[in-house]
């Protein structure tokens, strides 16, 4: 993994504009930096074998494909299952969003539901039946403020302090 002090300031301007438009052709990003099409093709493939960019997605919206329900988990784990909880939580179709985390909970995870029923399903069927959760809460989604998982902010932070 390349450290934050490998990388230059073309290459956070490379990050910062392909967080805003990943389908941005090279040329113009090499436009926009002053570079050729395939000297940027060189860092992002150096970016991207050095797991600085992880992968180009494509971002959607659950409720469109009928996912109405967004819930947020906390599970207490028997320490010792921590890794083995958290991969059958990531492997579960409704889970997109699974971390092993310190403090009140060890895992932390969300979850998207086409309706109760199938949050009920889950909680029956896969909360209560994996071994090492000892106990969980969960919210639901009420209303998005922020979610956002293009890391601007701290891009611009990192190109100020070049």
């Amino acid at each position: 993994m390349i450290r934050r002090a490998q990388l230059s300031y073309v290459d956070l301007r490379i990050l910062e504009l392909l967080q805003e438009n990943s389908r941005m052709p090279f040329s113009e990003i090499g436009r926009k930096l002053g570079l050729t099409d395939a000297a940027i093709h060189y860092r992002v493939k150096r970016l991207l074998a050095n797991k600085v960019i992880n992968r180009f997605t494509v971002e959607i919206d659950p409720a469109s494909i009928g996912y109405l329900i967004r819930a947020t988990f906390g599970i207490e784990v028997d320490p010792s299952l921590n890794e083995e909880v958290a991969s059958v939580l990531a492997r579960h179709p409704n889970f997109y969003l699974v971390w092993v985390v310190s403090g009140a909970h060890n895992i932390h995870a969300k979850a998207a539901f086409r309706d109760c029923r199938e949050l009920q399903e889950v909680i029956y069927n896969c909360l209560h039946k994996i071994e090492g959760i000892k106990s969980y809460h969960f919210s639901i989604l009420l209303r998005s403020v922020k979610e956002d998982f293009v890391y601007k902010g701290l891009l611009q932070n990192a190109l100020r302090s070049r």
